[in-house]
């Protein structure tokens, strides 16, 4: 089954999140620690990526939610000693994006993040509750997007975009 994924993911001209969490731990150098944001990366580093004892995997789960996880992982990137990334979505990236501010005085980590363009990940429109006609989305529990947005304000950056 493994082979006729990875040929699924690499038959898409376009750059999926799902395809780039499976790249990021293959390319990954041995020793160095991946932090993983929650919901949509984390799932498709645990289906995609070939299992590898040589990383140190993070994550936060529970009540944290996407909260945090820029902290998170400069914080573990701080006392890892060596190459540190992060692979979160774009929505989890922009909860704390003051997570990559480093107080004078304190030690900058070996840390890379990287952000793809998930326009939010939809997480919950894989999930069972999320489905169309299922009293979680017809009672207004999930977020509306209008032109792949998450509101009005939400300014697109330039870059590659995740589909």
């Amino acid at each position: 089954m493994g082979a006729a994924v990875d040929a699924a993911l690499d038959a898409s001209p376009a750059l999926t999140a799902a395809r780039l969490a499976r790249d990021v731990v293959a390319a990954l150098p041995s020793g160095a620690l991946l932090v993983l944001g929650s919901s949509t990366p984390v799932r498709d580093v645990d289906r995609l990526a070939v299992p590898r004892g040589d990383l140190t995997v993070l994550a936060n789960r529970g009540v944290a939610g996407i909260d945090g996880t820029i902290s998170t992982a400069t914080g573990a990137a701080t006392v890892h000693g060596g190459a540190a990334f992060a692979l979160m979505g774009d929505l989890t990236f922009l909860h704390d994006l003051t997570g990559l501010l480093i107080g004078d005085g304190e030690p900058a980590p070996d840390l890379t993040v990287v952000v793809p363009d998930n326009d939010g990940g939809g997480i919950f429109a894989q999930l069972e509750p999320g489905r169309t006609g299922t009293p979680a989305t017809t009672g207004g529990c999930s977020a509306p997007r209008t032109g792949g947005t998450w509101s009005r304000s939400r300014r697109r950056s330039a870059g590659a975009r995740a589909g």
